[in-house]
Parts: C-alpha cells; sequence; structure tokens
C-alpha cells in the first residue's frame, strides 16, 4: 500500500502533538549532516563559507539533518526537492530542544523528528565536508551567460567567449574543480545574520 503525502504530513503533525521521544544523540562526533538548497545558494555557501539565516530571529539559523538519526529517517517531505545536498560535519555540543527553548549560537539542537537546527551567531563546530548534485541536475543551472554592454567594452570579450559551442562546458568544469578544491580543505562554515 502506497503511503500517501497527506497520511505523511498527518502522521508528522500527530507525532509532534504527542511529543514524538527521539532517542537522545549518542555516539561518537563528528555528527554528518544534510543541508538541502538549490544549486546556486550551495555555491554562494560554497564560496563564502556563510550561511546567512532567515529573517525570523526566533528560528533564524540553519535546517538540517543528521543523518542516520537514531530516531529513525525524518518525517519531511522536503528531503528530495531541491537540487543540491550541502555535506558538513558537527564536531560541537547537540541536545534535544523546542522553539520554546531557544537557541544560543554552537550547538547543534535535535528536533526530530521535524529537523536539526543550528542558529544564527554559530561560527564554530560546522565544517563543510562535501556536496551532492541530486539527479539530473547540473552545475549548468548556476552558470551565468554574460551580457553584452555598449558601455562596457570588457563585456563584449566576455559576451564573444560565451558563444563558443564548449563555453558553457568550460564553465561547469571551472566551478567543478572550484567546489571540489574548496570541499577538500573542510573548511569552517559560519551562520549569519541577513546583511541590511
Amino acid at each position: 500500500m502506497a503511503l500517501c503525502l497527506d497520511e505523511i504530513d498527518n502522521d508528522y503533525w500527530n507525532a509532534l502533538e504527542n511529543g514524538v521521544k527521539a532517542p537522545e544523540l549518542k555516539g561518537d562526533l563528528p555528527l554528518r549532516l544534510k543541508h538541502i538548497t538549490s544549486p546556486w545558494t550551495a555555491l554562494d555557501i560554497i564560496r563564502t563559507l556563510s550561511i546567512i539565516a532567515g529573517p525570523s530571529l526566533s528560528d533564524s539559523g540553519l535546517n538540517v539533518f543528521i543523518e542516520n538519526h537514531p530516531g529513525g529517517p525524518y518525517m519531511s517531505n522536503i528531503l528530495n526537492q531541491s537540487g543540491a545536498k550541502l555535506i558538513f560535519e558537527w564536531s560541537g555540543p547537540s541536545k534535544r530542544s523546542t522553539l520554546a527553548d531557544g537557541y544560543p549560537p554552537d550547538i547543534l539542537y535535535d528536533q526530530f523528528p521535524h529537523r536539526a537546527f543550528i542558529p544564527v551567531g554559530t561560527r564554530s563546530h560546522l565544517y563543510l565536508i562535501g556536496l551532492e548534485l541530486m539527479d539530473g541536475v547540473s552545475w549548468e543551472v548556476a552558470v551565468s551567460k554574460p551580457k553584452f554592454k555598449l558601455t562596457r567594452p570588457q563585456s563584449w570579450k566576455l559576451w564573444l567567449q560565451s558563444k563558443h559551442h564548449q563555453w558553457l562546458e568550460r564553465e561547469v568544469a571551472r566551478i567543478e574543480d572550484e567546489v571540489a578544491g574548496i570541499v577538500k580543505k573542510r573548511p569552517t562554515a559560519k551562520i549569519v545574520f541577513p546583511r541590511v
């Protein structure tokens, strides 16, 4: 029997209302985390090593899913809906929490079965270790074609280069190399407030 999305959503909300008790996270650190996003947002995060938190101060941070959570799979229908999965390693403290607890930074808050959450202001314990593009997704979606601007002669050269039949493939290869070089270093990522 197939499970429809409405049943999953009902199960999810029933679980939250009944206070699902997920097992505490135990075992060896680091934890592997996945963040689902678009390829162009993933590229921006990789290039800046900064995750810009959402505008809601009560819930401003990074939503992630803990790989192989001891409670089982997450009750979320977004796990396979975007084009990229950023993979992080978490080496810091974690705790079970609800929204009412508040969110001091540099702690991973386990809100299984909904999500795990790392709040804005976090500057340590979060390492970028990988990226997976989902099936059928390519870096082509993150490539911007140069625009021809009559008043900017430099744009003419870039625009002409983009007309070459292998230009897009070269740009995709350049992005792949750039991403691989950054991820190989296992850099620390930080979660910052939105720019105003």
